[in-house]
């Protein structure tokens, strides 16, 4: 089962398999996050801007969770290419409301030129790849077949794989666990962020136990981590960048996981004599809008 995106983190989906605390909290979530307008529903979404200080009308409604690594993927993609968008911001409890199919983010909303929305995407990487198609210049996907396939999978193993890293550095103490929650819970309606934020954690160490992930040692995910780092350090050495001598996808998928990875006090810890790895988040997040 594919998790990917933090509208899975409230289960919306496996409600029934989850901890009992975090079931009630996913259930009022749920109940929230479908009422219509009205009571609570200043709490479902607030569009923030029309990126990027282009004067065309934007044509792109980007759905998001702000914290979720998958959402910033798709905003840096937006960024670096220079297309306008909408920024919506949904707290958790109004996620299922915002994407009814998938109970996930990011969703992009492609409008009409009277400003209806024309189609819906979900999945950062479908997203991500319908905006390549559309908006080829610059390119982020290299053209090479071999470049093409190395930048696809790399993309996949961020999503894929360092996600669940990304989860476990940040709930592998208490400390760091409730720094984190307190970011995810920040946007929620008041009667639930008590409710869903003494849900999260118990939540996520479970879906790391139930990914397996959450059934290694803390020191077997420490190594772990160590071991992703060299990769990415050993990819970026030739060029400055893992695929060809430019920024990819794979650059922004791979570094949106390791930049909160790098947010842990062990992460920090593990990095520390990286010097490759932190000039190469620096030329990331430098063009890719900070």
């Amino acid at each position: 089962m594919r998790f990917t995106g933090y509208g899975a983190a409230t289960a919306f989906a496996w409600r029934g398999q989850a901890p009992r605390a975090l079931a009630a909290a996913a259930m009022a979530a749920a109940h929230w996050g479908r009422l219509p307008s009205g009571a609570g529903a200043s709490h479902a979404a607030r569009i923030l801007a029309v990126q990027t200080g282009v004067s065309e009308p934007a044509r792109l409604r980007l759905h998001q969770l702000e914290p979720s690594p998958f959402c910033d993927k798709i905003r840096r993609v937006l960024t670096y290419k220079g297309v306008p968008f909408e920024l919506v911001n949904h707290p958790i409890a109004a996620v299922r409301r915002a994407s009814p199919r998938t109970g996930k983010l990011p969703v992009l909303d492609v409008l009409s030129g009277a400003g209806a929305k024309d189609r819906t995407i979900d999945d950062s990487t479908a997203i991500a790849l319908w905006i390549e198609d559309e908006y080829p210049a610059p390119a982020l996907v290299p053209a090479e077949p071999r470049q093409r396939a190395l930048c696809l999978a790399l993309e996949d193993w961020a999503d894929e794989s360092l996600y669940f890293y990304e989860i476990a550095m940040h709930y592998a103490s208490p400390a760091s666990a409730a720094r984190r929650t307190r970011t995810l819970v920040e946007r929620e309606p008041a009667g639930l962020k008590f409710a869903i934020g003494r849900a999260m954690a118990p939540y996520m160490r479970y879906l790391l136990r139930t990914q397996g992930t959450g059934r290694k040692t803390p020191a077997a995910v420490e190594r772990d981590v160590a071991r992703h780092l060299a990769t990415v350090a050993g990819l970026v050495g030739p060029t400055g960048w893992l695929v060809g001598d430019r920024l990819s996808l794979a650059d922004i998928a791979v570094f949106c996981q390791l930049d909160l990875i790098l947010g842990t006090p062990d992460g920090q810890r593990l990095a520390g004599g990286r010097v490759e790895v932190l000039d190469w988040c620096d030329r990331v997040r430098s063009a890719t809008g900070g």
